[in-house]
């Protein structure tokens, strides 16, 4: 096994990259190259806030349940990026770790499970901050926007497809995408049925701190319904004089 000290420089990084593709699966190349993209002893990220009407589990997965549906809501990180990329359905090719690249979009995974007994369809998915509310961007722009061979190794055609989810897992970490998912075809949710969405958008300007995942369903019995889901970007220390655990953020401010 190859220890890779906290202390290592990016330079030393590219010497192992030889060692790296032969014993590291493409996952793990994925995570030490994210990493190396942060800046040394800071973790950045995007976090659900605490509703009371928001279960998270692990602190990065959002769920809210209604009498129509169960939405569960989590940012792609790099290590969801990790373990979506553990799964050879959401792999275009293998690529040199030296050349994998994580998208500059901001992605989400999104699962809804029609807890009714109507039909439901997603009318429609959309990002807010500050006054602006967007769209999520098409697999054909997301191709396009990220056509680099430093992406070669996703296949977003397939990341972007819906699918089918057998089972009652709701976060990423928590699925294998070759054994617990079925391709899904239809426009319409059907009672029982839990259908995976990951959504893309342009990445968010940095000025913007709150963020806002917004739903909107609607059933055969004329049920219209928007679910909101609110987000926050995260940066603190995770050592150092100045360490900064966002747990105690507000204790300690």
């Amino acid at each position: 096994m190859y220890l890779i000290s906290q202390h290592l420089l990016i330079h030393d990084l590219a010497m192992l990259v030889p060692v790296m593709k032969r014993v590291i699966p493409l996952s793990l190349s994925v995570l030490v190259l994210a990493g190396c993209a942060r800046t040394f002893g800071v973790e950045r990220g995007i976090k659900p806030e605490q509703r009371l009407d928001v279960e998270i589990k692990k602190g990065r997965c959002a769920i809210i349940r209604t009498p129509q549906c169960d939405i569960a809501v989590e940012p792609i990180d790099a290590r969801a990026w990790a373990a979506l990329l553990d799964n050879s359905i959401f792999v275009r090719e293998r690529r040199n770790p030296s050349n994998i690249r994580i998208p500059k979009l901001a992605f989400f995974h999104i699962i809804v499970s029609n807890a009714g007994r109507s039909p439901l369809t997603v009318e429609s998915v959309t990002l807010g901050y500050g006054p602006d509310r967007v769209q999520p961007l098409s697999a054909r722009e997301v191709i396009e926007r990220c056509k680099s061979p430093a992406y070669g190794a996703f296949h977003f055609k397939r990341i972007l497809t819906p699918l089918r989810l057998i089972g009652d897992m709701n976060c990423i970490r928590k699925i294998n995408y070759e054994r617990d998912v079925v391709g899904y075809r239809l426009r319409v949710v059907n009672p029982g049925d839990r259908i995976i969405m990951i959504k893309a958008f342009e990445w968010i300007p940095v000025q913007y701190r709150e963020l806002k995942i917004a739903v909107a369903i609607s059933t055969f019995n004329n049920i219209q319904k928007t679910i909101d889901f609110n987000f926050k970007r995260v940066e603190y220390r995770t050592r150092g004089k100045y360490y900064r655990n966002p747990a105690k953020a507000e204790e300690e401010d």
